[in-house]
């Protein structure tokens, strides 16, 4: 079934029915697939999965529009998203995060901005099934680093990420990143930042602020507030 699945002379429905089935047995049987060698299906099945996570394609327009991006457009990217969750909530995170957390290492570094983004997108979908604090962290300045990329989908795609994270790693990210969040934040809610950048960017301090209590939240914006006026 790997072998169909990452196929490129397969059609796409079968390819899919592939990675299906594999799905549905690690659904059916997490324990088994708990038990055996990353290498025997987790690991070929995550490339699989963040090859399709590349189909995305250049769109010289992207940057302009002022709609929101529809990640349904391309069935691929989401097919994968789809079952890179459902893969992540059937083995959870001691079996499936250090094989992918290798190969995520390699896409953030890529100067390809398709591998960057598909790791920004791969990080949001796994976010749920971390617990470990130190985990967190590294995922958290990952996506913050992504922030300044050279790229504007990249960019997108790591303040979409910190969206997640808000909900998914509260209240950790409210308690320990605050400033650096914030900080990182209000600056793509400017005029110059494409309609889209500050459409995501908005959503991402929404989703922050929900899960941040007013104790954490005042004295943090007071101070972001007070950096704002001393950079006019």
């Amino acid at each position: 079934m790997i072998s169909i699945a990452r196929s490129s002379v397969i059609d796409e429905e079968t390819r899919h029915s592939a990675l299906e089935f594999l799905t549905l047995l690690i659904e059916f049987s997490p324990v088994m697939i708990r038990a055996l060698p990353p290498n025997i299906l987790i690991v070929p099945l995550l490339h699989i999965l963040l090859n399709l996570l590349l189909t995305v394609e250049e769109d010289p327009a992207w940057s302009q529009a002022e709609d929101e991006p529809d990640e349904n457009e391309d069935s691929a990217f989401s097919y994968a998203l789809n079952i890179l969750n459902r893969v992540s909530l059937a083995i959870r995170a001691r079996v499936l995060l250090p094989s992918l957390y290798q190969i995520i290492e390699g896409h953030i570094h890529n100067p390809d901005w398709k591998y960057r983004h598909a790791a920004m997108y791969c990080l949001a979908q796994v976010a749920e099934i971390v617990t470990d604090d130190t985990q967190k962290q590294q995922i958290c300045d990952y996506v913050l680093a992504s922030f300044r990329d050279d790229h504007v989908r990249v960019r997108y795609a790591a303040i979409r990420c910190l969206g997640q994270l808000a909900t998914d790693f509260k209240p950790y990210i409210q308690e320990q990143l605050t400033l650096v969040a914030l900080n990182a934040l209000f600056p793509k809610l400017t005029p110059e930042e494409p309609v889209r950048i500050r459409y995501i960017a908005i959503a991402a301090l929404i989703n922050f602020v929900d899960g941040a209590s007013k104790e954490i939240l005042q004295p943090v914006l007071q101070e972001v507030g007070m950096c704002a006026r001393l950079h006019r």
